[in-house]
């Protein structure tokens, strides 16, 4: 009894483990799948770049996109001025890929900045270094 009682338990070990590694697998499937239906477009990035900038989708042009990881970085030209702009993303067997809010700098003629200081920013200007 003791030997089948071993046999029985290891069978079903055996068993527990191929279904873990088949729901894996398929799982694995399925994120490929999804993760190309899922791509971030340019539409996304203009509504993402659009919201940031608080103009119209239709406005934006996006321009000189790069992907790396979970990062994506690109221009969104708007009435003639560039803003670097990124967004990060992930993706979850719940919801599907998750985009967040872009992130974008000034545009190079918005700046503010004093015609010597070109490299002030958002940061810089808020703590009063820009002036």
């Amino acid at each position: 009894m003791n030997h089948e009682f071993k046999m029985t338990y290891r069978f079903i070990l055996a068993l527990a483990i191929s279904s873990v590694t088949a729901g894996c697998l398929t799982a694995a499937s399925l994120i490929g799948d999804q993760a190309g239906a899922d791509a971030i477009t340019d539409d996304l990035l203009k509504e993402r770049a659009a919201q940031n900038l608080g103009v119209s989708a239709r406005a934006v042009k996006i321009t000189n996109r790069v992907e790396k990881g979970v990062e994506t970085r690109f221009n969104a030209t708007v009435g003639g001025k560039t803003h670097a702009c990124y967004v990060t993303s992930g993706y979850s067997l719940l919801s599907g890929r998750d985009v967040s809010d872009a992130i974008c700098g000034r545009g190079a003629k918005a700046t503010g900045a004093k015609k010597g200081n070109q490299s002030c920013n958002d940061l810089l200007r808020a703590a009063g270094k820009c002036d």
